[in-house]
């Protein structure tokens, strides 16, 4: 435990805050991060808190090595594709590999998941139509277009496809095309609750917060967040969907929704362990200290794209010195 003692400033000697914050930065615990950000889960916000935390810590991230946001574009991860060999932190968009356990072999490793279809529905509305092809149709990115495209996609076989962005995208992102191969809907899923430390749950976002805080030993000032990429230009909702496509849909992405559904059960085990009256005191005062977050603060409102710059410039400036 850090305590800060209070000291009157006409007594508090330049040299003597130099110390303190050297102090404080000694005895804070060391944090390795790595963070498998997903698409369409809300994982921009947990990226803007990860690369605060990083810039307040002074700690290092494996930033892209080419332009973009992503490590290693539509490839699982490879050691090349970072701009760095040393680096504390990983959390920009990638596929998995087994190379992460070479990179950042005692991180803490976190990711999220979405409600398969609520996912799906908000990938389709975001993307470029022609992510989603329609077979004899023009995609509208509305909800007959949603509709077709789930009923041109079902598979009559016993094995789904993982397609990045379409078909099981989650999956995709965690890298599990390969074992899919091997591994039944349920093995790939308690896989993934084994392997990370904790999938946190887009619709349960603030209880996987505080178990993250819990996880790294943070405080709330660490894990305050404004809600970011927000799709604006969303026409129609999951719950707008037909039953039978909805159906149509759980099938294509079923290994998805098995990830999902034991991602969701674990997190619900881990809030139990917490204590639900503890957690719901603890999300309240938590929403309570979002309220107030200084409004001002340019890094809570940083694009993905001019974090990363901002991270590229500073890491760079620190090598050079």
């Amino acid at each position: 435990m850090i305590i800060f003692i209070a000291l009157e400033e006409s007594n508090f000697a330049e040299d003597d805050q130099k110390y303190v914050e050297e102090r404080i930065k000694r005895e804070r615990p060391n944090i390795t991060i790595y963070f498998l950000k997903t698409h369409k889960t809300g994982s921009s916000t947990l990226f803007n808190i990860i690369y605060r935390l990083a810039i307040n810590r002074d700690l290092r991230i494996g930033l892209p090595k080419n332009e973009g946001n992503y490590i290693c574009k539509h490839q699982p991860f490879k050691k090349d594709c970072t701009n760095d060999k040393n680096y504390d932190i990983i959390a920009n968009h990638h596929v998995w590999s087994p190379v992460i356990e070479q990179v950042l072999p005692r991180a803490t490793k976190i990711t999220i998941l979405r409600e398969p279809l609520s996912q799906l529905v908000s990938a389709f509305q975001y993307f470029p139509a022609h992510i989603f092809p329609i077979n004899g149709f023009r995609n509208y990115k509305n909800l007959e277009s949603f509709e077709k495209f789930i009923q041109n996609s079902i598979s009559s076989a016993g094995k789904v496809a993982i397609r990045e962005n379409t078909h099981n995208p989650m999956a995709f992102d965690l890298g599990l095309s390969g074992m899919y191969r091997d591994k039944s809907e349920k093995e790939l899923a308690d896989w993934l609750v084994d392997y990370y430390d904790l999938v946190m749950i887009t619709e349960h976002f603030d209880e996987s917060l505080i178990l993250v805080k819990e996880l790294l030993s943070l405080e709330f000032s660490d894990i305050a967040y404004l809600k970011s990429n927000e799709n604006s230009k969303k026409t129609f909702q999951s719950s707008d969907v037909s039953e039978k496509t909805k159906k149509q849909a759980y099938a294509m992405d079923k290994i998805d929704n098995a990830l999902y559904k034991k991602a969701n059960e674990t997190l619900w085990q881990k809030i139990e362990s917490y204590g639900f009256d503890n957690m719901e005191q603890e999300k309240q005062a938590f929403r309570v200290y979002c309220e107030h977050i200084d409004q001002a603060d340019r890094l809570f409102h940083l694009s993905e794209m001019e974090f990363i710059n901002l991270m590229r410039n500073r890491q760079k400036q620190h090598r050079n010195q």
